[in-house]
């Protein structure tokens, strides 16, 4: 039941972020960076049903957290990317290029042996003080603010890539608040909703989201996914070893495993990121948007 949950979830993830970026590809160039882009998106049909994809996916993903460790199930939400490169190049009438396959793959392994390496377990929600959800806010955002700061002095292939890492942070920050807000449902419904974390979780999640459309808009899928899709377990097991003091496995073959693992994470986005899958849609995007300029 885990892996049906996993990969279903990873399915309707994929989908979804196919239709959201080839709507918010058609958003005027004035909109691409705006606050509002969220607001001006809602009124496209196509990006509302990729809305409701993707909560199907968070729905089926929730599931599979709730009967498989995060060591079975991250890898098989990861595989998101093994279905939305296939689907990107189906809707856009592109070839997938061979290289694009082996760089998904060589991605969602190394972040499989990372996770398998690691094998997060253990510890709890109740771990956590706000001196230590201070210093994961703090250490999240001040990243994210740098990246705000500087993306727009980079061409749009890398702005996708680093707004997506961006997201990516946040959705890891806002898994972490979500395993604590599951925690605090045990004690009762009032116990949740006279906590401040619910709250934050919704608004991450809106800025998150915001950052994945600027993204979508931006570049092709492939430029920005393999970023998010790497960075947010990534960052959702580190806090969680932070924060509720969970455990990792530190013997030598571990370590190895996770530095290999991180490495193949890289390679995998370096590979996919200078794919003509990427390349070749980017053009045509930018000369779509040159002309509606003009």
């Amino acid at each position: 039941m885990v892996y049906v949950l996993g990969l279903t979830a990873a399915v309707l993830l994929a989908i979804g972020f196919v239709l959201q970026q080839h709507a918010a590809e058609e958003e005027p160039v004035a909109l691409r960076f705006s606050p509002y882009l969220l607001v001006d998106l809602l009124r496209r049909p196509l990006w509302v049903t990729g809305i409701v994809a993707m909560i199907g996916g968070l729905i089926a993903s929730a599931a599979a957290f709730a009967q498989g460790a995060v060591a079975l199930v991250e890898p098989l939400l990861a595989s998101t990317l093994l279905f939305a490169l296939p689907l990107t190049a189906l809707y856009h009438r592109r070839r997938m290029q061979l290289l694009d396959g082996i760089g998904a793959v060589v991605l969602v392994a190394g972040l499989a042996l990372f996770v398998a390496a690691g094998r997060p377990d253990g510890g709890s929600p109740e771990s956590a003080d706000m001196i230590g959800w201070a210093a994961a806010f703090g250490s999240i955002l001040a990243v994210v603010l740098v990246i705000v700061l500087l993306f727009k002095r980079f061409g749009s292939l890398t702005e996708a890539a680093l707004l997506a890492t961006a997201a990516g942070m946040l959705f890891g920050l806002q898994d972490t608040l979500t395993q604590a807000a599951d925690h605090l449902l045990t004690h009762g419904i009032g116990a949740l909703l006279t906590s401040w974390i619910p709250y934050t979780v919704i608004g991450l999640g809106v800025v998150g989201l915001t950052f994945t459309q600027m993204a979508f808009a931006a570049a092709p899928l492939s430029a920005s996914l393999p970023a998010q899709t790497a960075v947010e377990p990534v960052v959702g097991i580190a806090l969680g070893i932070m924060l509720f003091d969970e455990r990792v496995n530190t013997s030598l073959p571990a370590i190895v495993g996770q530095v290999v693992g991180i490495i193949a994470i890289v390679a995998g986005v370096i590979v996919i990121g200078r794919s003509p899958l990427v390349t070749g849609e980017f053009h045509r995007i930018a000369e779509r948007h040159h002309k509606r300029v003009g």
